[in-house]
């Protein structure tokens, strides 16, 4: 098989699984960036919160200081590490 072939027939098999992967999705928690993407900003303080709870190093604090300081908490956004 050419290289040409098999990244055809990768295409190919990845269109067809990858829309059967994302409705598995449909109960997965959404991550914090998610969340305040789409101006859920309470749910994702939480989601956030716990992401940093689990691995202290997390990006979620970035988040965590967004979303903190779009719903007026600014003593709690300078305050996270």
């Amino acid at each position: 098989m050419t290289w040409r072939r098999s990244f055809s027939w990768f295409v190919a098999v990845a269109t067809l699984v990858m829309p059967a992967a994302a409705c598995g999705q449909e109960g997965a928690p959404q991550s914090a960036a998610q969340l305040y993407r789409t101006g859920k900003y309470a749910e994702a303080i939480r989601a956030a919160e716990v992401a940093i709870a689990a691995d202290s190093s997390h990006p979620a604090s970035i988040i965590l200081v967004r979303a903190l300081s779009e719903v007026g908490r600014w003593k709690d956004a300078t305050s996270v590490g």
